[in-house]
């Protein structure tokens, strides 16, 4: 019965690979996932009412929704056109707009929270998008960075599965982000930051999901943000 469950698990997430909106719903939906991104907020969510937060790869806006329930003022983006219109269906309390992360349609300081989870480590140039990530942000707030971790090895995974008492689709799903997300080393980040004019930026870093993914608090110095 073990070894069907995780078959049947492995065979529903192959065949989601085919659909990515319902790939990203899917996700949004496993523990796991949703409490990394919580944990990549630099506020906690008793501290997000009268809060503007921007979404950059919001995909089918799952996130965004999340935040509003939790009293912030949530513009999302992405640049699928299908996505945002999914987004902008299924989340009607948030705004939606597709666009370049790279060249994003907002004055300066527009924000108090940007942030991109799972997006930097597959955007063509992560600089820019963090050029453009402090610029909308407001003096004060910060940028809340999610990226897979290289240095995480399938044996930690499975140890990381064992100790959660994982169910098998979200085992699955689990190994599946662990095997196919492009990995960022802390030298990678680092590098970015700097070249993105943040050297001089406070950073608050953590290890989320067992160490398979890296959260960063990003704060700004004065003249950026």
């Amino acid at each position: 019965m073990k070894y069907l469950s995780a078959l049947k698990a492995w065979l529903h997430l192959l065949g989601l690979l085919t659909s990515p909106p319902a790939l990203f719903r899917h996700l949004h939906g496993l523990y796991w996932y949703r409490s990394a991104l919580m944990a990549t907020l630099p506020r906690t969510a008793a501290h997000l009412a009268g809060v503007t937060a921007l979404e950059i790869g919001c995909a089918t806006g799952e996130f965004c929704g999340v935040m509003v329930t939790l009293g912030a003022s949530v513009h999302g983006v992405d640049r699928s056109a299908s996505m945002v219109q999914q987004a902008s269906a299924r989340h009607a309390e948030a705004r939606f707009t597709v666009a370049d992360a790279s060249a994003l349609p907002y004055p300066d300081a527009g924000f108090d929270i940007v942030l991109a989870a799972s997006l930097l480590n597959v955007v063509a140039d992560p600089v820019a998008v963090l050029r453009e990530m402090a610029r909308v942000c407001r003096h004060g707030g910060a940028l809340a960075l999610l990226v897979p971790a290289r240095d995480f090895t399938t044996r930690q995974a499975r140890q990381w599965i064992a100790r959660q008492g994982m169910r098998a689709h979200d085992a699955a799903a689990y190994l599946l982000w662990h095997w196919l997300a492009r990995k960022v080393s802390d030298a990678e980040l680092n590098g970015w930051l700097q070249q993105a004019g943040l050297a001089g930026a406070r950073v608050v870093s953590q290890q989320l999901m067992g160490g398979l993914a890296t959260a960063l608090h990003v704060y700004p110095p004065a003249s950026q943000a």
